[in-house]
């Protein structure tokens, strides 16, 4: 399963990954406020919040194999820009992911952003 995995980001652009997953929280953003607002799927207006920190925290290991996997020991210094570039990632990823969670507490207290009567 691991060798499955590992072949699967090994050859992974980590802008692609970043890019990705930008929008998964985006789009997920969206939907919770979307269902608080509807008053739909309190199941996941509840879980909401987590949610959009996991994701975030999931970019963040993602992140760092894509880049620990073009490591070469042997090759330090070719290997600090693929290292570089997941761990751009890495704190991209986080930094949406608790930023979007932040974003989505702050506006659940707002009137507008709550379930309509």
């Amino acid at each position: 399963m691991s060798a499955l995995l590992e072949s699967l980001l090994k050859g992974a652009d980590p802008s692609s990954i970043t890019e990705f997953f930008f929008w998964l929280i985006v789009v997920s953003l969206v939907l919770a406020l979307w269902f608080r607002k509807t008053g739909k799927s309190p199941s996941y207006v509840h879980y909401s919040a987590t949610l959009l920190t996991s994701l975030g925290i999931l970019g963040t290991f993602i992140g760092i194999v894509v880049g620990l996997l073009e490591f070469n020991a042997e090759d330090i210094d070719g290997s600090i820009g693929f290292l570089l570039a997941g761990l751009k990632t890495a704190f991209i990823t986080s930094l949406v992911g608790m930023s979007a969670s932040i974003l989505f507490k702050v506006l659940g207290t707002f009137s507008l952003f709550n379930q309509s009567e």
